[in-house]
């Protein structure tokens, strides 16, 4: 029988290869047209509102643009090495956290005080952040950005994940097939005795799932 969750990672890449331009697209052609780089305050707010939904960081595995860009183009040229464990330490990611809307919000509350030039500085911000990401991403995961995005650590800290990974430890082999496949490189199977992943970086992008060869991991059912 046909696996829901090869089901739902097949629709997920076709999503995502649709959403990927977004990014492109907003980069090569935001500085011209202002009104472009206007989605990715869009983006930012629906991903910071998506806490509500109490399922993690679902929208960053699923429907952000520049998560797709990621996972779709970048994946193909990144060498898939491990995300450095200083680029995860949380006092890193608050420092990275303040610096950005810090800068953000300098930036906005200097002069032109215009719609044109708060579209200019959405689009910097796009670019640079970007570029850092590719960069990274190209020597180590391509989700290797996602690791300290300071809407990812939002989120994360939110701590609103009321559906975890679990994880059945009679069943499960500790193959750790699961944690080549996680973008966030996440020790999945070091949670094999409490039955549940409880990393809130979670992506829930079911990848894991759906390589499982025993089935182990699903998502557990809302509190």
């Amino acid at each position: 029988m046909k696996s829901p969750y090869n089901s739902f990672t097949k629709k997920r890449r076709w999503l995502q290869w649709t959403l990927a331009p977004v990014v492109i697209i907003t980069i090569i052609f935001g500085w011209k047209y202002y009104w472009l780089p206007f989605v990715v305050p869009v983006v930012m707010l629906i991903n910071m509102l998506s806490i509500r939904l109490k399922k993690g960081r679902i929208t960053c595995g699923n429907f952000c643009p520049r998560g797709a860009f990621f996972d779709r183009i970048l994946g193909i040229f990144s060498r898939n090495n491990k995300i450095p464990s200083f680029l995860k330490n949380n006092n890193f990611r608050l420092a990275i956290f303040i610096f950005l809307f810090g800068f953000f919000t300098i930036q906005i509350t200097s002069p032109p005080y215009t719609i044109e030039h708060l579209g200019h500085i959405f689009w910097l911000m796009c670019t640079v952040t970007t570029t850092i990401g590719i960069i990274l991403g190209a020597f180590f995961s391509h989700r290797t950005w996602c690791a300290f995005c300071p809407v990812g650590t939002f989120i994360s800290v939110a701590k609103s994940d009321q559906q975890p990974l679990t994880i059945d430890k009679n069943s499960c082999r500790s193959c750790k097939l699961c944690e080549l496949v996680c973008p966030m490189n996440i020790s999945i199977t070091n949670n094999r005795e409490q039955g549940i992943v409880s990393d809130h970086d979670c992506l829930k992008c079911k990848e894991c799932i759906a390589i499982c060869p025993t089935k182990s991991l699903k998502m557990a059912t809302k509190k």
